[in-house]
């Protein structure tokens, strides 16, 4: 597959979970990890080839399947939740617009069990993970 080139925040992004998942999530999680998370960026690549999704759509959603299992460092229970606060700490520090953190936050969300997305970068996610 080509890829357009990548934008400074999907690099960014990308560096930083590599960091977290090798310095802070533990080795015990074999399905959780940096390899999972690498797959379902993977898939929303591909799964987002088939939409008419803007740049800053597609970034917003690469993000969010960056960060969706990046709580897993305190365990299972509520790591959405500790995933969005990564996420929205770590965007904040580089001034992206509120408007597209809120959309990631809602996306990594929809990735909970039993979660029916409703919005299409919520919905590709979902289908990735």
């Amino acid at each position: 597959m080509v890829q357009a080139k990548r934008s400074p925040i999907i690099s960014d992004t990308e560096d930083y979970m590599e960091k977290h998942f090798r310095e802070q999530v533990s080795t015990d999680y074999v399905y959780h990890n940096m390899q999972h998370v690498q797959n379902v960026v993977e898939a929303t690549r591909r799964i987002a080839q088939y939409y008419q999704l803007t740049e800053e759509e597609l970034d917003i959603l690469e993000i969010a399947a960056w960060f969706h299992d990046s709580g897993f460092h305190e365990g299972s229970e509520g790591h959405e939740e500790r995933s969005v606060a990564l996420a929205e700490a770590f965007l904040n520090q580089r001034d992206y617009p509120t408007e597209r953190i809120e959309q990631v936050k809602s996306a990594v969300l929809d990735t909970k069990h039993g979660a029916q997305p409703s919005l299409l970068i919520n919905q590709i996610l979902r289908d990735a993970d």
